[in-house]
């Protein structure tokens, strides 16, 4: 197959190299922007079952009246007053600062929070029933309206009260946006905000001396990863590009063998780029903005070795003797095989992570897959249309006649640098380590492992130590970052991301009920320090727990029990079930790990706290429901039950060998399937004072009808509760790409090599180096900033174990097909060394310049595309030259050489080779191809052929003298 489609390459590369050429001309003519097409945001690509995303379902259902989206947050601080800010201040933000703002919304239509936007709200559910991702954006249905919803200050009767700080000394204005925080719309909006703050000076001298101002909120964080992200793809680019120029250059000391490399890999990723604003606006496939990274780099990194594979084995061809035509059709028919599996390997590991539930990984999956193809389709036929194309010029400034060499030529060869690129320090390198292997492959082995061992060790202690933050990500310059610093140093770091606790019910009216709630409010304040909880509101709690409403006037009392009341409670209707909020602020930035263990930790107590409150009792949160207190004024205070006992069956009609209950999720199963019972049977578990547990019945009247109250969802929303939902998801598509990518390139090398044991070693020894690459990066990182350190980004470990494994089972695939072929000449053990130093030059040519495509991912700005750049660099740097020419050689001499005893057939060791085997069998090797070499040439020169080098890195064609 390939060899007839190396001869029609040959015989079309005229008509072959127009196509392309017209292909990209005319998909790029035809595609969009990139950036018009793309989808902005983070949480907007979790399952639509996440229960963030429903808790913002309900959310926006039951409190139309407050927006939740994003904001932009700005702090106005006065910190040299011992008593804070002043009135003039205070007068200034209202009249001056929110004016200024509500004009910059009013040029662009008006404040979309306006009494006239019924219409447009309505316009967004259909749009929202309707799939439309725009649901929140007043544009995409008709109405031309500014992102700006309101403008909230201290003066606001609902919120106003939470927005200065306990120290008095600053206060927040909050610019409440209709879209989501990662939205590329923001950026004028926020501009306008920054330019009105910091560069307009008619607003300046109006602003009183001493009062601080700056900007920050999940909008201005977002706003600020946007411009980071484009900011590292266009560096990326460009930085990949000089970085793969260089190393080509220095590799193989001939520019246009350089060029036409990345001339191939320009063109397949221009076209791919292009390929797919076309799919994205056509709505077949949606993408996100950094995909664009992701593709251009790996087209790069695999477009580039692919290149060089098939020069190289041009190069073979050349230097037996056939003219370029001949060179180049051998060289794709001996090639094209081993290049198509070896891409099918990377595009198969890869193509995994479209079975992933995160729509960015899956995303990912298709877009890189898709970018590879494009690469691999036109190694084989873009780039021998330029080899062909240039001919001879490729291998400039060598000059490939030794008669005219010393006379002719930019570069004699009796010059010194002529000399220097006559070494071929690679192969010499590979053919010591070669001998090294061969003489102590268990050492050698063992000394690998070892040093590796302890990385790997780091890699799965702390494999799930990740940090889901915003701020981590960015530059500590930035606007964003500036200004949550000036809020942190005033008001609880939550407090620009607060948690939002719904309960709803269909049947249940809170208003009636709000006992629920206030119990509920009151039994979380218990474990407010614990929780590292810094305030709790509630319709109970409107100021905050730590605010007793009673010592206000009556009248001001009564003014916001209604506030708060609209505030807090929604009466259901049929469009809606009824629904309730309890805000909670945390301590702690929203965005953090730590965050994501307290909001867990609250929605089990609050889910443990209402269970209790229909019973009657205290239960514990966590593990086996024990009561650990019971309410008083309450049947259960008569029911006989005791603090400690532990709950282990509920329901009269229970069977005495039912399984007990292990957590709160089984007893509110229990609960439900007895909640027609008038009276419930409750079997607890309770220790005697002798130690020895026994087992009572008891009967329990519930505080109120259990069908009903059992019906309540408690739901959380805001930036904590959607990066729980996005760890979650994350972790389980860690562990579902993982098994995937392991058993598909797993099965794809056991068709190629059909040896099943040996397969499994190069699946174990490259996931052996993956832990050991997660490991250094960890200690890597931890080292540059011990105290900041938060984890590693959390796309890492996806994009660095995806990409890793099927890279290196792509060198794996040359390494193993090249060793096949040299044990026929040279036997088991010596075809494993001759093929490591024939191959270990080009595999880590190879190596350097997919690391370099990494590398260009450290000039970016984001923190996460510096330890991913990091990561992978070292990885498939460890991987060309440790684990591909180290641990499977060695354990191959080993395995061949019989010293796995009996197991050795088990393994895949076929024919065994003699201990008796040395290194003087692989030296008459290499002298006899160097025998062969002179021979060659002596039979070319006889024949009026002019000579062809035997240099490793760079052929010389072979043509006649009238030439």
């Amino acid at each position: 197959m390939f060899q007839r489609l190396g001869r029609a390459v040959v015989r079309l590369w005229p008509f072959l190299l127009v196509a392309w050429i017209c292909a990209l001309v005319g998909v790029q003519w035809a595609a969009p922007e990139w950036d018009a097409v793309v989808r902005d945001g983070e949480f907007d690509f979790l399952p639509h079952d996440s229960p963030s995303l429903r808790g913002e379902e309900v959310f926006k259902r039951s409190f139309p009246d407050d927006v939740l989206a994003s904001s932009v947050v700005i702090v106005v601080r006065r910190v040299r007053n011992p008593d804070g800010l002043l009135q003039r201040d205070k007068d200034f933000i209202e009249y001056e600062l929110k004016s200024a703002i509500e004009k910059i919304a009013e040029a662009d239509g008006g404040l979309a929070h306006s009494a006239d936007s019924d219409a447009s709200e309505k316009d967004d559910s259909d749009a929202e029933a309707n799939g439309n991702v725009n649901d929140n954006n007043p544009e995409a249905n008709g109405d031309e309206r500014s992102i700006i919803s309101r403008v909230r200050t201290l003066n606001d009767k609902s919120i106003g009260h939470f927005l200065i700080s306990d120290d008095k000394k600053a206060t927040l204005v909050i610019v409440e946006l209709t879209t989501e925080f990662l939205d590329a719309r923001n950026k004028e909006t926020i501009d306008a905000i920054e330019r009105l703050i910091d560069n307009d000076q008619g607003f300046r001298k109006k602003i009183p001396p001493g009062l601080d101002l700056a900007t920050s909120g999940p909008a201005t964080v977002g706003r600020d990863m946007i411009q980071a992200g484009t900011e590292s793809s266009k560096s990326t680019e460009r930085w990949t590009l000089i970085l793969v120029i260089a190393l080509l250059v220095g590799i193989y000391r001939a520019p246009f063998l350089a060029i036409i490399p990345l001339v191939t890999v320009f063109v397949a990723t221009k076209f791919t780029m292009a390929l797919l604003a076309l799919l994205s606006d056509s709505n077949l496939v949606e993408f996100f903005r950094d995909l664009e990274i992701y593709v251009t780099i790996l087209s790069y990194g695999a477009g580039v070795d692919y290149c060089l594979f098939l020069i190289a084995r041009y190069k073979e061809e050349l230097e037996s003797g056939n003219t370029v035509s001949d060179a180049l059709a051998n060289a794709l028919g001996k090639v094209g095989a081993a290049l198509t599996a070896s891409a099918s390997t990377v595009m198969c590991g890869i193509g995994m992570m479209v079975f992933a539930e995160f729509g960015k990984f899956r995303q990912a999956g298709v877009g890189i897959t898709l970018g590879l193809f494009i690469v691999l389709c036109a190694t084989l036929t873009f780039t021998p249309t330029l080899l062909r194309l240039v001919g001879s010029l490729a291998f400039w400034p060598r000059v490939p006649n030794r008669q005219i060499a010393s006379t002719a030529g930019w570069i004699s060869s009796t010059s010194l640098f002529a000399r220097i690129m006559e070494l071929d320090a690679f192969r010499t390198f590979w053919r010591r380590v070669g001998q090294l292997i061969l003489q102590r492959p268990g050492w050698v082995w063992l000394g690998s492992v070892g040093v590796m061992l302890p990385f790997a060790v780091i890699g799965v202690m702390y494999y799930s130590y990740l940090s889901y933050g915003l701020l981590t990500e960015l530059p500590p310059d930035r606007p964003s970052v500036l200004g949550a610093k000036a809020v942190q140093s005033h008001f609880p770091a939550g407090v620009v991301g607060p948690v939002t606790i719904i309960l709803t019910n269909p049947q249940l009216n809170f208003t009636e009920h709000s006992d629920i709630i206030a119990d509920l409010t009151k039994r979380l304040a218990r474990e407010k320090e614990t929780s590292n909880i810094a305030n709790i509101r509630s319709v109970s709690d409107p100021y905050g727990v730590s605010f007793d409403l009673s010592k206000t006037p009556l009248a001001t009392q009564l003014l916001f029990r209604k506030l708060s009341h609209d505030y807090y409670v929604s009466t259901g209707d049929d469009s809606h079930p009824h629904a309730a909020r309890i805000d909670v602020i945390f301590k702690e930035d929203p965005f953090t790990r730590d965050s994501i263990q307290h909001l867990n930790e609250l929605l089990q107590t609050v889910d443990a706290e209402y269970l209790g409150h229909l019973l009657g009792l205290i239960i514990t949160p966590t593990g086996s429901p024990r009561i650990t207190e019971i309410v008083e004024g309450t049947a259960a205070e008569q029911s006989g039950l005791r603090p400690g006992d532990r709950i282990v069956r509920i329901g009269k009609r229970s069977p005495s060998n039912a399984n007990p209950l292990n957590d709160l999720s089984e007893l509110r199963e229990a609960l439900v399937a007895a909640a027609k019972d008038e009276q419930l049977t409750i079997l607890v578990e309770r220790t005697g004072t002798d130690g020895q547990a026994t087992t009572a019945e008891f009967q329990l009247q519930p505080a109120r009808k259990l069908g009903p109250a059992l019906e309540t969802e408690i739901l959380a929303v805001g930036p904590s509760a959607s990066i729980r939902d996005l760890k979650e998801v994350t972790d389980r598509d860690q562990i579902r790409i993982d098994i995937l990518v392991l058993s598909g390139v797993f099965l794809i090398l056991v068709i190629l090599l059909r040896r099943p044991a040996i397969s499994m070693y190069l699946i174990v020894s490259v996931f052996f180096s993956y832990l050991a690459t997660l490991g250094v990066t960890f200690a890597v990182f931890y080292c540059l900033d011990p105290a900041g350190f938060g984890g590693l980004d959390w796309k890492v470990p996806m994009f660095l174990f995806t990409i890793l494994i099927a890279v290196g089972e792509d060198y794996n695939i040359f390494l193993m097909t090249r060793i096949d072929e040299e044990q026929h000449k040279h036997g088991s053990v010596d075809g494993v060394i001759v093929a490591l130093e024939r191959t270990g030059g080009i595999i880590s040519s190879c190596g350097l310049i997919m690391a370099g495509t990494f590398c260009s991912l450290l000039f970016g700005t984001l923190i996460g595309m510096h330890q991913l750049g990091f990561a992978l660099a070292f990885g498939v740097l460890l991987d060309t030259f440790v684990v591909r020419p180290i641990l499977v050689p060695a354990y191959l001499v080993m395995l061949y050489r019989g010293r796995f005893g009996a197991f050795g057939k088990l393994l895949g060791a076929g024919r065994i080779e003699d201990d008796s085997v040395n290194t003087t069998q692989v030296e008459i090797a290499n002298t006899a191809d160097q025998k062969s070499d002179e021979s060659k040439f002596e039979h070319q020169a006889a024949s009026g052929e002019m000579e062809v080098e035997t240099d490793q890195d760079v052929p010389s064609v072979p043509v006649s003298p009238d030439k």
